[in-house]
């Protein structure tokens, strides 16, 4: 599977209100967003009470509905009952698309976990949130099910970042506290968890915490040597991905070295591929003064079609003589879509020319 894309999380407005039209929901595969006609019926009504809720933090505890919804919420979670009742409630009426799980984990017990699972970020995080840990420790069918650990690495956090006091540093007397609670055990699933898949889940949510005071840089340091010890391709390329995200410039190192290594060997194993795209675009997204154009260049010639497609695409970002060079050979590249890439680069480098000229007069 591809690791989770991109998405930027901050603490004031993680999570948007229904009337903005989307609202953002964990899975196993990271946060995606859904338009709340598109929400499975459950995962609506919570979505449309914190809607009602606005500035309560949430909705958890601010209704006697919302308190017997996270009481059903916690037998589900926590205790693995639901049964057919809980199918039952998370069955969408006809003509509506509910799932936001694939077809292949979208039914069965361990189903209807992950789908109560996507309720939670609309309570508020001091409720919610200690259910969700408590249900990752608790033995029992969940607790030893990779795509619900994997999942609640995402709803974990969407948890921190809505929670009172995120903005202050994780060293900072905070780690009995909620958002303390919920960056610790991400960080556990990242580096101790024996599933690879939810290790990359990890890796992936840490990165949704840029702009986070105090978390950013512990999920940095994290992810940096989760990149360095862990020997799964797939986690690897989600903490750089992740790393990608927060733009700590600390990171950056690491990705030149490996992107180097790789550059000196010379011959590149396809497997590899998926790391080298993440370690290109990494170094280029963090090369702020965009002045590493030549440690780009080798693989503008790359025999793999997807290395050099990223290439393309990363060169976009820069500007001069060479990037435009390298641009320009890639026009003529075998590969359609390549050439297709290649040349809308060209273009936004000539877009940036045309609006410096335009502010310089």
């Amino acid at each position: 599977r591809a690791p989770a894309l991109p998405l930027t999380v901050r603490a004031a407005s993680v999570q948007p209100s229904p009337a903005a039209g989307k609202v953002y929901i964990p899975t196993p595969f990271g946060l995606i967003s859904r338009a709340p006609v598109e929400l499975p019926p459950m995962v609506s009504l919570a979505a449309e009470s914190s809607s009602d809720n606005e500035g309560a933090d949430g909705i958890g505890g601010t209704t006697p509905a919302a308190a017997r919804r996270l009481a059903e919420l916690e037998r589900i979670l926590v205790s693995g009952e639901g049964g057919l009742e809980a199918a039952a409630a998370v069955s969408a009426p006809s003509g509506v698309v509910p799932d936001a799980l694939p077809a292949s984990v979208s039914r069965g017990a361990g189903a209807e976990r992950l789908k109560a699972m996507m309720e939670l970020p609309f309570f508020a995080p001091a409720e919610a949130a200690p259910l969700l840990l408590r249900a990752l420790e608790t033995p029992a069918p969940a607790a030893d099910d990779e795509l619900f650990r994997a999942q609640a690495m995402f709803a974990l956090a969407l948890l921190l970042a809505a929670a009172p006091g995120a903005g202050v540093g994780v060293e900072e007397g905070l780690m009995g506290s909620v958002p303390g609670r919920c960056f610790r055990r991400i960080e556990r699933g990242l580096l101790e968890d024996k599933s690879a898949t939810v290790r990359s889940a990890a890796a992936a949510a840490l990165g949704y915490l840029r702009g986070m005071e105090g978390y950013a840089a512990a999920a940095a340091d994290a992810l940096v040597r989760s990149f360095l010890e862990d020997g799964d391709w797939l986690v690897r390329v989600s903490a750089v991905s992740a790393m990608s995200l927060l733009k700590d410039q600390r990171c950056l190192g690491y990705l030149r070295k490996e992107l180097r290594a790789v550059r000196e060997k010379g011959v590149m194993d396809p497997n590899e591929t998926f790391l080298v795209n993440a370690l290109v675009g990494g170094v280029a997204e963090l090369d702020e003064k965009k002045k590493l154009v030549d440690e780009i260049e080798w693989f503008a010639g790359h025999k793999e079609v997807m290395v050099r497609y990223t290439v393309a695409e990363v060169l976009g970002m820069y500007d001069g003589d060479k990037a435009v060079g390298l641009l320009r050979a890639l026009c003529d590249d075998p590969k359609d879509g390549v050439k297709r890439r290649a040349t809308a680069a060209l273009d936004e480098v000539a877009r940036r020319e045309m609006e410096g000229g335009a502010r310089n007069n």
